[in-house]
């Protein structure tokens, strides 16, 4: 079983956040295995159906979390017998494609219909020759009984502490405990095997812009929005704060089913408003920073309403720049429109 990492956040935060995620540390060994990292179990999973290893994409980045070329760690999978060369009817399924399949079979004048298995088993009994002489060069392989077995349990026991650190960032987000929220994202991060967002500083997350932007989420308010029950504004802050520090685009799972009675937008777009508007002022902030007198209002090409096209193309002095989403905004998809510096201002 995978060793599960519990109570370092308490220990991080000093405190008690609730609730505490679960998290697979990266060097965590698997008894049943012998598989050493999550690095190597990440690896193994890219032959859950047959794959070349010449064909697994970043093979730099590989070799550096893996501490060996991804070669030698297949060569490893086959000797601990988690992986296995794949058969004929299996390289064929990854070797081509579905064009390529139905050529294929037109050539050799059998059936085209059916599934990608079905397709592969006609023609690997058809011109078993043919076949094994087009895939020439490449050697397939595929996870053993074993080798699932272990990938499922990494799997799972990844999946289950994602799900754990969500909640636990959100229940912070709910209590208020910003920079709680932000440091058990980054404790989740810094333990996966590539962390997202490229050149991100995840052991320093919680300090900087990103904090910034969730204070501005929690301490602003569109206008149309003032007058809701704090219950929901809380709940709508708490989802655009989770858009925020997991880089998703669907606020939904976080909405609690909370309905917005006469208002045109969903709670799902409303709580991205409230994530837009902290961003629209964090940018006044940085073209006050920069020395910017003025800004120019960009207005989204699509789904543009009277209110957001009554804006476009209008410069504002930085102390007179109205929030985004504007008040009167009915786009259906919610307010698209950017400030961007006065450029002309440089001339």
């Amino acid at each position: 079983m995978f060793q599960i990492v519990t109570g370092f956040l308490k220990r991080i935060l000093g405190g008690d956040p609730a609730p505490v995620p679960h998290l697979i540390a990266d060097e965590s060994p698997i008894a049943s295995s012998n598989l050493s990292s999550s690095a190597e179990l990440l690896f193994l999973s890219r032959f859950k159906s047959a794959s070349i290893v010449e064909g697994i994409s970043r093979p730099d980045d590989w070799a550096r979390v893996l501490r060996t070329t991804p070669t030698s760690a297949a060569h490893k999978f086959l000797t601990n017998g988690f992986l296995k060369a794949a058969d004929l009817e299996m390289s064929i399924q990854s070797g081509f494609n579905a064009n390529q399949w139905k050529t294929l079979a037109k050539e050799r004048g059998i059936a085209v219909s059916g599934t990608k298995k079905a397709l592969a088993q006609r023609l690997a009994s058809a011109d078993a020759d043919g076949m094994i002489k087009l895939l020439s060069g490449q050697q397939f392989y595929i996870c053993t009984a074993s080798g699932q077995a272990a990938v499922e349990e990494f799997e799972f026991a990844n999946s289950r502490a994602k799900q754990d650190a969500e909640a636990a960032s959100l229940a912070n987000l709910q209590l208020g405990k910003l920079r709680d929220a932000c440091l058990i994202v980054s404790s989740y991060e810094t333990l996966q095997v590539f962390p997202r967002g490229l050149g991100m500083d995840w052991k320093n997350y919680g300090r900087g812009s990103e904090l910034r932007t969730l204070e501005s989420i929690f301490n602003t308010c569109p206008a149309r929005f003032v007058n809701l029950p704090s219950e929901k504004l809380t709940t709508l802050r708490a989802a655009a704060g989770m858009l925020h520090i997991w880089g998703v685009s669907d606020a939904t799972p976080w909405l609690d089913n909370i309905q917005l009675e006469n208002e045109l937008w969903s709670p799902e777009i409303a709580a991205r408003m409230f994530l837009f508007l902290a961003r629209h002022l964090q940018r006044v902030e940085e073209f006050k920073a920069a020395g910017f007198g003025k800004v120019v209002v960009f207005v989204n090409d699509a789904d543009q309403c009277p209110e957001c096209r009554k804006h476009a193309g209008k410069k504002f002095r930085l102390d007179e720049v109205p929030n985004v989403p504007f008040d009167q905004c009915t786009c259906p998809n919610g307010c698209l429109c950017m400030v961007n510096a006065d450029l002309s201002e440089l001339d």
